[in-house]
């Protein structure tokens, strides 16, 4: 799976970051879908990056929750939510 998608064509040590940087990402948006399920079964991309609480933009949960429904970690959901910029957003879960 690729982790991160080099559109600005990063090369080296900063792409290797990069990489790194997004692939603790996905490994949290994991951990917190893990960590809730007994609570709370799905989430959107807005409530992990509330949870979370970290200083990315949220693109970049969206794109670690799409690399881990490609990977089979996470199903989509038919069923929405209006997320934090007032837009549909869906929801996920565990497979």
């Amino acid at each position: 799976m690729n982790n991160f998608h080099n559109t600005i064509r990063l090369q080296g040590e900063k792409l290797q970051h990069q990489i790194q940087k997004c692939k603790n990402q996905e490994e949290a948006v994991l951990l917190i879908f893990k960590k809730h399920s007994k609570n709370k079964d799905k989430f959107t991309a807005s409530e992990i990056f509330t949870i979370l609480n970290i200083n990315s933009p949220i693109t970049s949960i969206r794109r670690a929750i799409s690399n881990l429904k490609h990977a089979q970690k996470l199903h989509k959901l038919n069923e929405t939510k209006k997320g934090i910029y007032g837009m549909p957003e869906h929801y996920y879960k565990l497979v």
